[in-house]
């Protein structure tokens, strides 16, 4: 196994332009909420962080979580009728059910997550979960799973409870899982849209409460929350040349523009270093194969988000089999990237073959 120069030096001089077409890193933009977190949604890295982990009443951001208990418990063409318990939510937002209503669960997250509607969130903790107790306990077994260990949930619509809590980091955890679901991602995206009952002729038009969707270039989600506990609440995601962020405030003065800030932030000072799964590294030479030169190929995807005056620091040590002996399996490992930042290690992934190849037969050995 040996070290590939060239490639490494190919990496320094990518990594030295960069950052030298940039200025410093600019100082984090100063924010009235409570707490705040931005996160890069891909790698989970936070970005910026104040009061992260300060426990805080979630208000509506709440359903995030009922949405993705739902989507993975039921269908969402499922039926729904709507419990008494739903139909009496009278507290906030609602999208006015009435007990024996019919509508199906897509239609009731929409208005949960849309238009925030409360009495829809309980409609479907009572359906997917069998009881909105149950279901409430099911939403806080489920964070702890995501990693979110400072999040206790009592109900499925964010009614402030003295037990009902989160923290803008666990909230951005919670939200970088439930922007996998691409089911969750198209409703959250949704501008305006419309709810239909099954069981008599009415509807309700939704508009999204998250303004950011209007406003803000790239913003592509995900939910408000307001109660007197909790203040005024937004959990907001923003997508940029294949980049998403997660901002997340709690108790703001200025909600949607403080998101704003600390997504620009995010986009404007710092840079994703990426090898992609399948991604072609390099070209071997194979001697006695019935091709002169292999594929090399990332086996899964290594990547760091790393603050633009810090790409210098970005190194990735190769070890590979510059000659690997014929046959030469797909699939098989030739070798191995490390990434590091600043000397430290950040990921590592192995090199593998991205062909197979065959040995050449002994009558055409000769041949060029």
């Amino acid at each position: 196994m040996a070290l590939t120069g060239r490639k490494l030096m190919a990496v320094a001089l990518i990594a030295g332009w960069l950052a030298g077409g940039h200025p410093a890193l600019a100082d984090p933009p100063r924010v009235s909420a409570d707490a705040a977190v931005l996160m890069d949604a891909e790698t989970g890295q936070v970005l910026y962080a104040k009061n992260p982990h300060k426990r805080r009443a979630p208000a509506s951001t709440t359903k995030i979580m009922t949405t993705i208990l739902a989507l993975e418990m039921a269908e969402l063409t499922d039926v729904v009728v709507v419990d008494p318990r739903a139909a009496s939510v009278e507290v906030g937002s609602d999208v006015g059910l009435r007990a024996g209503d019919r509508l199906t669960l897509e239609d009731l997250l929409k208005a949960s997550l849309i238009g925030s509607a409360n009495d829809a969130a309980v409609a479907v903790a009572d359906h997917a979960g069998g009881s909105v107790d149950l279901f409430a306990d099911l939403m806080t077994r489920k964070a702890r799973i995501l990693g979110a260990r400072n999040t206790n949930f009592v109900n499925p619509n964010g009614y402030s409870k003295s037990q009902h809590y989160s923290t803008a980091y666990d909230l951005a955890l919670i939200t970088r899982y439930a922007l996998l679901d691409e089911r969750f991602s198209e409703i959250v995206g949704t501008r305006e849209d419309r709810v239909t009952w099954l069981n008599r002729e009415h509807y309700a038009e939704l508009e999204n409460t998250n303004h950011l969707l209007k406003t803000y270039d790239g913003a592509d989600g995900v939910k408000t929350g307001t109660t007197r506990a909790a203040g005024e609440c937004l959990v907001a995601s923003a997508t940029r040349q294949g980049r998403r962020l997660i901002a997340v405030v709690l108790r703001s003065h200025s909600r949607f523009g403080e998101a704003a800030s600390l997504l620009d932030h995010g986009f404007q000072n710092f840079y994703r270093w990426r090898l992609g799964a399948g991604e072609l590294f390099t070209l071997v030479p194979v001697q006695g194969g019935e091709t002169n030169h292999l594929k090399v190929v990332v086996e899964r995807t290594v990547q760091t988000t790393v603050p633009l005056e810090e790409l210098g620091q970005v190194e990735q040590k190769v070890t590979l089999d510059r000659h690997p002996p014929v046959p030469v399996r797909k699939g098989q490992v030739l070798g191995e990237v490390v990434l590091y930042v600043a000397g430290s290690e950040v990921g590592r992934t192995p090199l593998v073959a991205g062909e197979e190849v065959k040995r050449r037969p002994w009558w055409k050995l000769d041949e060029r």
